[in-house]
């Protein structure tokens, strides 16, 4: 090995950690990030849900008052 390239080799090193380094921020950065937008997508998806079950239960609800104010007025009526 000549003098020089032995003189490199610790620059090698340091430039392979630091190369080493982004590509494990980087990573972490983008765990993150998928972690964030899943638990975001499962938030909206549980928001959207219970808009519909809360949505379906008041339409239930009103049509059960229509039938019972319907069938008062019937049996009134009769």
């Amino acid at each position: 090995m000549s003098s020089t390239a032995f003189c490199q080799l610790p620059i090698l090193q340091e430039q392979q950690q630091r190369q080493q380094a982004v590509v494990v921020v980087v990573v972490v950065v983008v765990v993150v990030v998928v972690v964030v937008v899943v638990v975001v997508v499962v938030v909206v998806a549980a928001a959207a849900a219970a808009a519909a079950i809360k949505r379906e239960t008041t339409t239930l609800f009103l049509k059960c008052i229509t039938v019972t104010i319907n069938s008062s007025i019937h049996a009134i009526h009769w």
